[in-house]
């Protein structure tokens, strides 16, 4: 299984990427990425909608059929309402852009909380 996909526009003059908007005030549309994923045996097509780069590893355990670590579980769970998470804000499952996004929730401080100790972590196993 193999996904295609890039995280990020090239550094472009502001002119330009006004043109990409085409008068769409959505400030996610500057960053949208087609991405697909392939594999050599049979997995269902769909069409995902968006998808924040942070929650692909967790989308690939889930269409690969692997089981979840607990912040998996916690990615998926968070990924059913809020698809899109990011520093301009998230969209939750309805479409909706919440510039205080997940703040509102208190959930958006669990996420920085697990990923600041799974960084922890990492160095601490570093040294």
């Amino acid at each position: 299984m193999i996904c295609f996909f890039g995280d990020h526009l090239p550094k472009l003059e502001e002119d330009f990427l006004s043109g990409l908007q085409n008068g769409n005030e959505d400030p996610f549309c500057r960053y949208e990425t087609p991405m697909f994923i392939w594999a050599n045996y049979d997995i269902p097509e769909q069409n995902i909608g968006r998808i924040s780069a942070n929650y692909l590893s967790t989308y690939l355990l889930k269409c690969a059929g692997y089981s979840f670590s607990e912040l998996d579980t916690y990615l998926w769970n968070l990924y059913q309402d809020y698809p899109v998470v990011s520093k301009w804000g998230v969209i939750n499952n309805q479409g909706e852009i919440l510039e205080d996004g997940l703040t509102q929730t208190g959930q958006l401080d669990k996420y920085d909380d697990i990923v600041y100790y799974q960084l922890r972590d990492a160095m601490s196993q570093e040294e």
